[in-house]
């Protein structure tokens, strides 16, 4: 095994597992593999798919709607390894290809190809939701960062921030000449990142949208559109945290339901803050994480909260940007007026709780994924069965399954200066056929994905 690839296999669990159980295995055969492992619905998949439709027509119409809901409906497997942004960070383009090449191995013919991704991260993620990552440029650097979102604005969150406006848009334009002139681009690069701020960020579609939120889910349906010589796929993204939090307040109505006990029966809820305990996406005893859900200040900025006593109530408790306390009851009412209100997201517990542990669907994830599914499983199954209650549902959550499909690189080009990953803004300058992508995963096995650019 390459050292790199070792390196991550002993970082990533679930890189170790994928390369223990086939890592010669070509990215083409290993998604013919994986599929969708029906089992009892604990609540109405129905309702996802409802939500998905609702989420989708004001964007694009009952139609496209309509089809997404299907697409979801007969495959099953829904991709949620990604961050709600503007696709241009190259591991998420290519994991929505490679999603989207998966639909189409297993017969899917559709141009809609949906996606689950995370609105709860901040300007600062890897991802760099800020602005758009050029890796074709002339310069030894692995990437050009665009902004587009100024540099003071650092921990703002996706999900509540403010949209592209033509002021922004037009001082990256001035930048893209900038760099042109400094070499760090070439001219055919900085023509196409021209295009794309008059074509896509400025046009109406984009612009009638007030929310960054709002803005990514149309923006990226017009990118995708330009990826390929052959086709015109939309892949159309949908804030993770929003289809859960519709789930969330049709489940909370059921006072005898798994969501409802977990939050209000008292000895349930304890055996699970303490399994759960020290598991990413969920929360720490000293601190760390947050109960259940993350709160939004004025100023787009997320928080943590956690449950505490309070003159005798039960209440979340969070300190906000302007170190102001922050104190929500911890009642069925005040979550569903806070959600409605756009003031809590529901983290990744919740998320997962709602749209994978709860419902008949499988999902695609990054390198943590798999791993914290596992013990969010392993956790969740273990408080309900110490209490004696939902034995079968807990049956059911314990053998659901997940894959990996991030990080899994297959498209790359050079210059005279180095081997660089294919993303958007390469895409744009030079689009390519879907034959192409076929090719590349039928020759490119798991274990050289991982170390194409190494």
């Amino acid at each position: 095994m390459n050292e790199y690839v070792l390196l991550l296999s002993q970082k990533y669990p679930a890189i170790g597992e994928l390369i223990e159980k086939g890592g010669g295995t070509t990215i083409s055969d290993y998604l013919r593999k994986i599929r969708h492992f029906s089992l009892p619905s604990i609540m109405p998949s129905s309702d996802l798919l409802e939500e998905v439709r609702s989420y989708f027509t004001p964007f694009f119409g009952d139609e496209k709607a309509e089809e997404a809901s299907r697409i979801i409906q007969v495959n099953r497997c829904l991709s949620t390894s990604n961050h709600h942004h503007f696709a241009s960070e190259f591991m998420t383009v290519q994991e929505t290809i490679l999603y989207d090449s998966w639909l189409r191995i297993h017969g899917e013919e559709s141009s809609v190809v949906p996606f689950f991704a995370a609105s709860n991260v901040n300007l600062t993620n890897t991802v760099y939701p800020r602005g758009m990552l050029i890796y074709d440029t002339l310069s030894p650097q692995e990437s050009f960062r665009l902004p587009l979102y100024h540099w003071k604005l650092k921990r703002q969150c996706v999900a509540a921030l403010y949209g592209i406006n033509n002021e922004m848009i037009n001082r990256a334009k001035e930048r893209i000449g900038k760099e042109v002139l400094l070499k760090t681009i070439s001219k055919g690069m900085g023509d196409t990142l021209l295009n794309l701020c008059d074509e896509v960020f400025l046009s109406d579609d984009v612009l009638k949208y007030d929310s960054l939120k709002d803005q990514t889910t149309v923006v990226n349906a017009l990118l995708s559109q330009k990826y390929f010589l052959d086709r015109e796929p939309m892949y159309l993204w949908m804030p993770l945290e929003t289809i859960a939090s519709r789930l969330f307040l049709r489940d909370i109505q059921y006072e005898d339901g798994i969501l409802y006990n977990i939050l209000f029966n008292k000895e349930l809820r304890s055996l699970l803050l303490a399994n759960l305990d020290g598991v990413s996406g969920c929360w720490t005893d000293c601190g760390g994480g947050t109960h259940f859900f993350w709160a939004l200040d004025s100023s787009a900025i997320l928080f943590p909260l956690h449950l505490k006593e309070k003159n005798g109530e039960l209440v979340l408790i969070g300190e906000n940007s302007l170190r102001e306390e922050v104190v929500i009851f911890f009642q069925r009412e005040s979550l569903e007026e806070k959600i409605d209100e756009g003031v809590l997201l529901p983290g990744l517990f919740l998320s997962f709780l709602e749209i994978y542990f709860l419902r008949d669907f499988s999902v695609f994830g990054g390198y943590y994924q798999p791993t914290y599914l596992k013990k969010m499983s392993d956790g969740l199954v273990k408080s309900l069965r110490k209490m004696n209650v939902f034995e079968k549902e807990a049956s059911i959550i314990e053998k659901k399954t997940n894959y990996l499909s991030l990080g899994l690189t297959y498209l790359l080009r050079s210059n005279n200066e180095r081997n660089y990953p294919v993303s958007t803004a390469e895409l744009l300058e030079e689009p390519i056929k879907t034959q192409l992508v076929d090719e590349k995963l039928k020759i490119t096995t798991i274990e050289d994905s991982l170390m194409l650019l190494h």
